[in-house]
């Protein structure tokens, strides 16, 4: 009887292991099909910077200190080489003017400022990567 049961316990270790492994196996793969290319970190990153601007004017409060290094936009290595052009560019200098703008406006266009600068992001995806459009429209403040 103790034999089956210490079978049993090893054979539920050896199962719950396995699992566990094909866990972290499946969280090891990148987001991107294509792969984590340099910009897709990047707007990763500006995703992130602007889910938590989007807390702090929700809570009534001014917007953090403009982050560093977005200017990477129109350098960084995409998944599709085919990316980097001319367009591409083009949206790049909208959203980093939107981004200067909306830290330095003033209280009472923060949001106002803040919603240019996510529609900037929509206006390039709508033409360059319409994938993650759905997620950034959630970052809007309904007007």
């Amino acid at each position: 009887m103790k034999k089956i049961l210490v079978v049993l316990i090893a054979v539920a270790l050896v199962i719950a292991v396995s699992c566990n492994q094909k866990k972290e196996e499946s969280c090891a793969k990148p987001m991107n099909p294509n792969g984590d290319s340099e910009l897709a970190l990047l707007m990763r990153e500006m995703t992130a910077h602007l889910e938590s601007e989007h807390k702090l004017l929700a809570a009534g409060k001014a917007p953090s200190a403009k982050p560093e290094g977005y200017e990477r936009i129109t350098t960084a290595t995409p998944s599709d080489s085919k990316q980097l052009n001319e367009q591409h560019n083009g949206f790049a200098k909208i959203y980093l003017e939107a981004l200067s703008t909306y830290h330095s406006s003033t209280p009472e266009n923060y949001k106002f400022a803040y919603n240019n600068l996510v529609k900037s992001c929509i206006s390039c995806h709508e033409n360059e990567c319409p994938g993650p459009i759905k997620r950034i429209e959630k970052l809007l403040f309904k007007e």
